[in-house]
């Protein structure tokens, strides 16, 4: 459920910046939201908030079985899984930068997890 809710998450906000790179915010106003009722926008846009949502909800199906001190770890490493994404499908430029300060976020979050000990 962890894996479903990181993967959600991550797909929406793709989608959800796919809809916004179509469209024109230059000038706040009626013009620029009627951009959202045309039909390809709409269906990525309501794609984008139901995967978010539906991550929310496997998100608490999650936490009925684990320890938040162990699920939010975990889940904070969906920060890879999003720089990834937008290379892929947005084709946003990944640069060594970028992959420096992402693996010291997965570095923070490996050592945040608690430890596993079994007993002797």
């Amino acid at each position: 459920m962890l894996m479903a809710s990181m993967l959600c998450s991550a797909f929406g906000q793709i989608m959800i910046k796919r809809v916004i790179n179509g469209t024109d915010f230059s000038q706040l106003s009626l013009a620029s939201l009627k951009q959202f009722t045309a039909p390809n926008i709409f269906i990525q846009g309501n794609l984008g908030a139901i995967l978010i949502v539906g991550g929310f909800l496997f998100w608490i199906a999650a936490l009925t079985k684990l320890d938040l001190n162990y699920a939010y770890p975990i889940a904070s490493s969906s920060v890879l899984l999003v720089t990834l994404l937008s290379g892929l499908f947005l084709g946003e430029q990944l640069t060594l930068r970028i992959w420096l300060g992402t693996g010291l976020i997965v570095l923070g979050v490996y050592l945040l997890l608690p430890r596993v000990t079994f007993p002797t």
